[in-house]
């Protein structure tokens, strides 16, 4: 048997009563689990596999899959599901690991930002700016920090670059957004975020920072905000 935390990122129904889950664990990485008859209504493992759901598991490893065995609810993330803009937001960082990480490969750190950062979204006034954040923490813990020395930020180039390594995708900074940037990477995600007139300028150069290096083309998710 083997024992550990885990978010689901996705499921898929299988025949009439079970689903396969993409979990994201912390001792495993990302795993595929099967919850057999977990569309029944009696079953025990109806909360404890829907996305978002933060759980640890008790599971026996056959094949290609993971079976549960017992699953202890730790959080529902349920607040992100009342709220249209965090349901967005959540699904489209748990769509982000999906793509952007490999089966059973190991990052505690990326495990415990996202478990940080479902639980804060739904409380944070300012889910663009947070998320932001968590973007340049989570593309730091995959070993692509962006540097903040310098007054463009290049897509291509690693982050903050000075005039000599400017290319066309580079973004001239103001000094605030680079303060902002700053404290965005080296923020708290249970801190404040307050309104910034840069934040939908950040967000969206960030985002195409993540896009570039981890080599996603798109989020379905952000379709719908």
């Amino acid at each position: 048997m083997i024992e550990t935390e885990g978010i689901v990122l996705n499921e898929l129904k299988i025949k009439e009563s079970s689903k396969i889950l993409k979990v994201y664990s912390r001792q495993l990485g990302l795993i595929s689990i099967y919850a057999k008859g977990a569309l029944r209504k009696s079953s025990p493992f109806t909360a404890s596999s829907q996305i978002f759901s933060h759980n640890s598991y008790r599971l026996k490893k056959q094949g290609n899959f993971f079976y549960i065995q017992k699953a202890t609810i730790i959080s529902l993330n349920y607040d992100l599901r009342k709220d249209y803009e965090s349901f967005i937001y959540g699904s489209m960082i748990v769509e982000l690991y999906e793509k952007s990480n490999f089966e059973s490969e190991i990052n505690k750190k990326t495990f415990d930002l996202l478990a940080k950062y479902l639980k804060v979204l739904p409380d944070s006034k300012n889910k663009k700016a947070i998320t932001t954040a968590f973007f340049l923490k989570y593309i730091s813990f995959m070993g692509f920090r962006p540097s903040m020395v310098g007054n463009y930020f290049s897509i291509e180039n690693g982050g903050m670059v000075n005039e000599s390594d400017v290319s066309l995708d580079s973004y001239l900074l103001k000094e605030e957004q680079k303060d902002y940037l700053k404290f965005l990477l080296y923020s708290d995600l249970s801190g404040e975020y307050e309104k910034n007139l840069s934040d939908d300028f950040l967000f969206e150069i960030v985002l195409k920072y993540i896009k570039y290096n981890l080599e996603i083309k798109d989020f379905n998710s952000l379709k719908l905000l």
